[in-house]
């Protein structure tokens, strides 16, 4: 299952059933600001705390070789502000990094955002082993990301965790007309 934004967990009974999906064997995959009410986070599957919104407009991401698949070596850019979160009980799978600076007129670059600098005390990618199931936190807006940008690096990270933490067949059958 993956989750961008929580409209309908305007209650925490909801919440109790997501995390009940995740401790019964489902995955789950949050997104960004997806789960957060009130600067914190609704599901306990999750292991995390929520911190802030970064302050930069950019930020990069570390990613493993099992998340970055054929991408080139190097960091990957989002370009739109990451959620900054403490891992509890979650695992740190990729780190984010910081840029230089936040660009402006009297700071500009040859990209649209600056150059990565700092590791960031706050993760990229958490998940989070919660009874049978797994859930996964990606503090970058990655499918808005991949949406407004339409970048072939952002689609393989999409893909690969789909394919990590959404094991069951992706096979859609339906009755809808064409």
């Amino acid at each position: 299952m993956n989750l961008r934004n929580f409209a309908h967990l305007q209650n925490k009974k909801n919440a109790r059933k997501l995390d009940t999906y995740v401790e019964n064997g489902g995955n789950l995959i949050v997104v960004n600001t997806g789960g957060i009410q009130k600067n914190n986070f609704q599901l306990n599957s999750l292991g995390i705390e929520y911190h802030s919104i970064s302050p930069y407009s950019y930020s990069y991401m570390d990613l493993p070789e099992h998340l970055s698949g054929e991408l080139i070596d190097g960091l990957m850019v989002s370009y739109n502000p990451m959620v900054q979160v403490f891992p509890k009980e979650a695992k740190v799978v990729s780190s984010a990094i910081t840029p230089t600076t936040e660009r402006s007129s009297d700071r500009i670059f040859s990209h649209r955002q600056a150059p990565p600098e700092n590791l960031s005390p706050y993760p990229a990618i958490t998940e989070h082993q919660y009874g049978d199931g797994k859930a996964a936190f990606v503090a970058a807006p990655i499918l808005k990301d991949f949406f407004e940008e339409d970048y072939y690096g952002h689609r393989v990270i999409v893909e690969n965790l789909i394919d990590r933490y959404l094991t069951k067949s992706r096979t859609v059958i339906t009755d809808a007309p064409p």
